[in-house]
């Protein structure tokens, strides 16, 4: 009984404690904060993007895009001074709404999913295969996936 009564006292705490931070771990200051950033495939970003689920941005810079862009896809150059503006624009400003990026083969992505974190994003999600395809997966256009003109 007396064990029981342990248990739920326990589970009490944990049911009105606030929820754990996935940027920063417990007992780190600012500088060394944890990022856990969400990772996605091509295909699953396509499927949910088409959904209007994720707001799909391909960041690659300006002159990749004459080759086309994801279907579904904004654009925003992430070497813009102005990305993060941009982002807010695109996301009309809730910061909770999920964020799909993609580059060519997921070199930026991570990067920018995690400063967009460290912004305050709820969700920014890390397409990790890219465009062209990575060690994460085959890329968007071995997938199939549509482009689009830009």
């Amino acid at each position: 009984m007396r064990h029981a009564r342990h248990i739920l006292a326990a589970l009490t705490m944990l049911a009105v404690l606030p929820p754990a931070s996935p940027v920063q771990a417990q007992g780190r200051d600012e500088a060394e904060a944890v990022v856990v950033v969400e990772e996605m495939s091509a295909d699953r970003a396509y499927e949910l993007a088409a959904e209007g689920k994720v707001v799909l941005l391909d960041i690659r810079p300006s002159e990749a895009w004459a080759g086309g862009v994801p279907e579904y896809a904004e654009t925003v150059d992430l070497y813009d001074p102005m990305f993060y503006d941009v982002v807010d624009l695109m996301t009309e400003g809730d910061k909770s709404k999920p964020i799909a990026l993609i580059c060519s083969t997921g070199g930026r992505t991570h990067h920018a999913a995690e400063e967009l974190m460290k912004r305050g994003y709820a969700r920014p999600i890390d397409v990790a295969e890219g465009i062209k395809g990575s060690s994460a997966g085959p890329g968007w256009v071995a997938r199939g996936l549509p482009m689009k003109a830009q």
